[in-house]
């Protein structure tokens, strides 16, 4: 598969500048791992509790058509629905572990 993309890719290059499977594909790991950082830093940011300016994070135009190829869940993490730190709307959906009438 890459070598077809290096393949395309370096009949596309304006510059005629060829570039190698191993480049593109660091390259596209690279914009992956970028991609992952600025999503966790969107999210520390809104969770945060404020007290200064917002931070400028610049969206990049690759980003969504990144977005629609990558796993959302390696980009967005998982959900945890027990005590982890997503947003639930109802705070109340955890079990009782005093009553010791608890079915397992």
């Amino acid at each position: 598969m890459w070598e077809k993309v290096t393949k395309e890719f370096n009949c596309m290059s304006p510059d005629n500048n060829k570039r190698s499977t191993e480049v593109l594909r660091r390259f596209y790991e690279n914009k992956k791992k970028d991609l992952r950082k600025k999503t966790a830093n969107k999210k520390i940011h809104i969770k945060g509790t404020g007290g200064g300016p917002p931070d400028n994070i610049k969206d990049d135009p690759t980003d969504n058509l990144l977005l629609s190829i990558m796993n959302e869940k390696t980009v967005y993490g998982l959900e945890c629905s027990w005590g982890g730190d997503v947003d639930s709307e109802s705070e109340n959906d955890e079990p009782d572990l005093h009553n010791k009438n608890v079915e397992i």
